[in-house]
């Protein structure tokens, strides 16, 4: 798999969060990379997500862990799988960008 991102300084979470989705969880490319995403930072200590994408209870757990929640985060990026047995290209285009596309060759 291939991944793009957009935005420089979560490129690794966005990265990260799809291709745990993909390889570990099962997904496939196009649910992999329009998945929630967060980004969890040392300095400052917060943890940043996607508004709406994530339950009320995750948040309220986190909270109440001692976390420090923060929303507003974004990013897009594209994902192309290349199956290794038929050589076939397969591209999962972010939703979050509306004039993405993810081109395989």
């Amino acid at each position: 798999m291939t991944k793009r991102a957009a935005a420089p300084l979560t490129q690794i979470f966005v990265v990260k969060e799809a291709c745990w989705g993909w390889r570990i969880t099962g997904l496939d490319i196009e649910e992999a990379v329009n998945g929630p995403r967060f980004h969890e930072q040392w300095m400052p200590d917060e943890i940043r997500m996607e508004g709406k994408r994530f339950s009320p209870d995750t948040v309220r757990m986190l909270e109440e862990e001692g976390n420090k929640v923060r929303f507003g985060l974004g990013g897009g990026g594209e994902c192309i799988e290349i199956d290794l047995g038929t050589r076939e290209s397969l591209g999962g285009s972010d939703g979050r960008n509306e004039t993405g596309a993810a081109v395989g060759y």
